[in-house]
């Protein structure tokens, strides 16, 4: 919390390209432009940025989870499939890399997917993307079918806003204009001139990449060194076996839905992005805490609607169904389990002070040690003043 409140303050305050929170007079190296909606809203709400981050939080997360089933159902899940991949996302992501630290105390793969759902349990900018990374491949897979262009062109706004709000989702963006531009060139003869509709759709991607490549050296290239390197043989075998294990009940389904349905345009957009997010993952390293582990959220959400009708064949009957559900709430042991022994070490919280947030100016509650001078500070000091 600490971390991100400096950033919604010094937006509010006016400055357009904050400070790091944690060295004073060197640019913040990341995206902010989630910390600048938090600013805003906090600021005409008068709440506390931890109550709007929540808050965000959840609408962000039903915004994904209504985008799912939707595009499940789509591609001809019943509703008990769609809601059942959803749930194999949320709770699934790397349920397996879970099992075996439970048995064996080593996590294959990242702690932050692990499970998917965990990403909007923190206060941080990521969960502001990924409903815009839902939008675009909502609208890009019946884009991929239609001949009117109206949804190709909202497909290239939301790729355009997810390039600049958030450039570690660009990956997928550019998976979804090439797998569109796919689909749409199998169909080229539909076309209609002056420009195929795949030509345009590639027009789109590449102004996606010039957009996020102008939004990466804003955000963080006049601050630091390589913004990202290619990774190195081991990490190569290593990321893809973590990928393989974290996706693998999703693309097993998909693989079975694939072998029954063939490559329909729906679902070769989405095969593309998720393919793109896991090949950006294993082959780039990103610096800075190795950030490459946020595509596995955009690859799972392209995975899910591809293998919501994977039980159909099997589940036709409400108790097939039951136990399916049943089976399905097992998941909640390697959630329980990486809540109870996160593999994240932070530092004990039992004794810090209090804070109060019932308005935009996180404050401490007194009486506290050091309460007095840190007010004083906070009132007297010189808005130029470096610590």
């Amino acid at each position: 919390t600490f971390m991100q409140t400096p950033v919604l303050y010094q937006i509010a305050l006016g400055r357009l390209h904050p400070e790091e929170p944690d060295l004073a007079g060197v640019q913040i190296a990341y995206p902010w432009f989630a910390h600048v909606f938090w600013a805003v809203n906090s600021w005409v709400s008068r709440t506390g940025p931890t109550m709007v981050d929540a808050l965000a939080n959840l609408i962000a997360l039903a915004s994904v989870a209504a985008c799912i089933i939707r595009m499940s159902r789509s591609l001809s899940a019943r509703a008990f499939g769609a809601s059942a991949a959803l749930v194999w996302m949320a709770l699934g992501t790397n349920a397996l890399g879970v099992g075996i630290q439970m048995l064996s105390g080593w996590l294959p793969g990242d702690p932050r997917y692990s499970p998917w759902l965990r990403k909007f349990t923190t206060f941080e900018t990521s969960p502001a993307a990924l409903p815009l990374v839902a939008g675009m491949l909502l609208v890009a897979t019946p884009a991929s079918v239609r001949t009117d262009r109206s949804l190709l062109r909202l497909t290239g706004v939301f790729m355009l806003a997810c390039a600049a709000m958030y450039p570690v989702m660009l990956p997928a963006c550019v998976g979804v204009g090439v797998g569109l531009a796919w689909a749409q060139w199998t169909v080229r003869d539909q076309d209609k001139p002056p420009l195929p509709r795949y030509v345009e759709t590639l027009l789109w991607t590449v102004g996606a990449v010039v957009v996020g490549g102008i939004f990466t050296w804003l955000f963080a290239g006049a601050s630091t060194g390589h913004l990202a390197m290619l990774s190195k043989a081991p990490a190569i075998v290593s990321k893809t076996g973590s990928a393989v294990v974290a996706l693998a009940p999703l693309m097993i389904g998909a693989a079975l839905c694939q072998w029954r349905l063939g490559f329909r345009p729906e679902r070769r957009v989405l095969l593309a992005a998720g393919g793109a997010s896991v090949a950006a993952f294993v082959a780039f390293q990103l610096t800075g805490g190795y950030l490459e582990y946020k595509l596995m959220f955009p690859a799972a959400m392209a995975m899910a609607p591809l293998a919501a009708p994977a039980l159909e064949p099997w589940v036709r009957k409400r108790s097939t169904e039951f136990i399916v559900v049943a089976a399905s709430m097992l998941l909640l042991v390697p959630v329980w389990f990486i809540a109870k022994n996160p593999t994240e070490r932070r530092p004990a919280v039992a004794s810090a002070p209090l804070v109060l947030d019932d308005s935009p100016w996180l404050r401490f509650a007194g009486p506290q040690p050091a309460l007095d001078w840190i007010t004083n500070v906070q009132q007297t000091a010189p808005a130029d003043a470096r610590r």
